[in-house]
């Protein structure tokens, strides 16, 4: 139930929140992919996570971003578990 907690204040650590994982995401204006899969994954898997997060989400590339990684519309992504 913390982690729960610790997520939705946003204070959580990567260490914390990876045990969690998978969760939904919303994009929130400024956040960019590299930006999610930092709070998400930590800097040792930002790059990692990031591909995980594209894998796990394949309609990103469809759609288009405005400067700053602002999303046009709505969008909840799937932050999955990296593979071991």
């Amino acid at each position: 139930m913390y982690i729960a907690i610790a997520l939705l204040m946003g204070c959580a650590s990567p260490k914390n929140t990876f045990s969690a994982l998978p969760v939904q995401h919303t994009v929130r204006p400024g956040e960019t992919i590299a930006s999610i899969a930092l709070k998400y994954y930590g800097q040792e898997n930002r790059l990692k996570g990031a591909s995980a997060i594209l894998a796990a989400n394949p309609e990103i590339l469809e759609i288009e971003m405005q400067k700053g990684g602002i999303p046009l519309k709505s969008l909840v992504l799937t932050i999955p578990r990296l593979k071991e």
